[in-house]
């Protein structure tokens, strides 16, 4: 299995947790600082969570590399799934490893970079407040749109007729998926256009944020891990020195770092559920990375929707398999027809971009195709 494949099924696995501990730590319950019991519905502190994973799998993943390079060559170990993903996420640029300091110049573009993602991601957590969350699920179409035309404008880079199809069949398929649930699920006006509108804009945000990265390994050479550390450290400083300062300032402030952190030492479960979802955010953070580094900002954003495909499967698993009163569970309805065929568009178009599903009237132009076969098959 080769450094794509392995980033490929890391990314799938560790967003498809992410999700479902997610779910999971918003429906738990604690006691707050004030002593009233309230469901855990923090979405700073999940950001900083987000921030911190980062922070933290980019420091070990360059402690990693530096022990790697110290070992004696006849001690390495045979190639294993790990030291794919390892390589998977030090591919990007040649001469990237040859760099031992950024400029200043560069770590102020991560900075940036940071700031972008987490505006992104306050954004999006404010639209849930007022859409369902099917309804985020369609926006999420606009998100893949985004990324491509931004990755075309920035980067250069070529959508065939073959790469615009898998785009619009990726767009159709999430379309299709959210509108399952979002016909049961509706909502005020009002509501809806607002709700909307600031997921438009977090998943422009988004799109933005995953082209400069792919900019920052590929054309700056910035060491994948290096990256990623920066990112988090900018991130955890912003949100503990910016924006709780500044949410305290508000009136009405409902979410408070020290509060949040009570809420977790109430609750062991809620505390165990909060350390699993780091190592979980980790993992994401690592294969993510690497996704961008070996094929695309844009097969990284598709592969993100592909998770609500294995989500869906694991909840008809668990409920007519596990328990059909659990919290995972989902029964197949009257719209799961429109839910599966969704999905199986969303793959369908994700192998038409990669070149890895042809047909006589969509050639997608020598470089393109072969650009993604290369990197899938590199190391098999």
């Amino acid at each position: 299995m080769g450094p794509a494949a392995v980033a490929v099924v890391s990314r799938l696995v560790s967003l498809a947790l992410c999700s479902s501990l997610t779910k999971l730590q918003l429906s738990t319950e604690s006691i707050r600082l004030d002593g009233s019991l309230e469901a855990f519905r923090r979405p700073m502190f999940m950001s900083l969570t987000m921030q911190m994973a980062l922070l933290c799998s980019g420091c070990l993943g360059m402690l990693a590399g530096r022990l790697m390079r110290e070992r004696p060559r006849n001690d390495l170990p045979s190639p294993d799934p790990l030291k794919c993903l390892e390589e998977a996420a030090t591919t990007a640029g040649s001469d990237a490893s040859t760099k031992t300091a950024l400029s200043w110049s560069t770590v102020w573009r991560i900075g940036v970079l940071s700031a972008i993602s987490m505006a992104g991601g306050v954004v999006g957590s404010q639209a849930l407040v007022f859409l369902p969350v099917s309804m985020w699920q369609l926006s999420q179409a606009s998100g893949i749109l985004f990324t491509a035309l931004m990755a075309k404008a920035f980067l250069a880079q070529r959508l065939g007729l073959a790469r615009r199809v898998g785009i619009a069949l990726c767009i159709t398929g999430v379309t299709l998926a959210g509108l399952s649930d979002a016909l049961d699920a509706p909502t005020g006006v009002a509501e809806a256009v607002l709700g909307m509108a600031l997921a438009l804009i977090s998943q422009a945000l988004g799109a933005a944020a995953a082209v400069a990265e792919e900019h920052l390994l590929k054309a700056a050479a910035v060491p994948p891990m290096q990256l990623i550390a920066l990112e988090g450290a900018w991130g955890v400083g912003m949100t503990l020195f910016v924006v709780y300062p500044a949410m305290h300032l508000l009136p009405g402030h409902a979410e408070g770092l020290l509060d949040s952190m009570v809420m977790l030492l109430n609750n062991p479960a809620l505390f165990a559920i909060q350390a699993v979802l780091l190592l979980a955010m980790m993992g994401s953070s690592v294969s993510g990375i690497a996704l961008t580094a070996v094929l695309s900002s844009v097969h990284r954003k598709m592969l993100n929707v592909s998770v609500g495909a294995i989500v869906w499967t694991s909840a008809l698993i668990v409920h007519y398999c596990v328990d059909k009163a659990s919290l995972f569970g989902e029964p197949w309805s009257d719209d799961s027809l429109l839910e599966l065929a969704g999905f199986v568009l969303i793959g369908a178009g994700q192998a038409v971009y990669g070149g890895l599903l042809r047909c006589g009237c969509l050639q997608c132009g020598g470089e393109e195709a072969r650009g993604s076969e290369a990197a899938l098959e590199a190391g098999r």
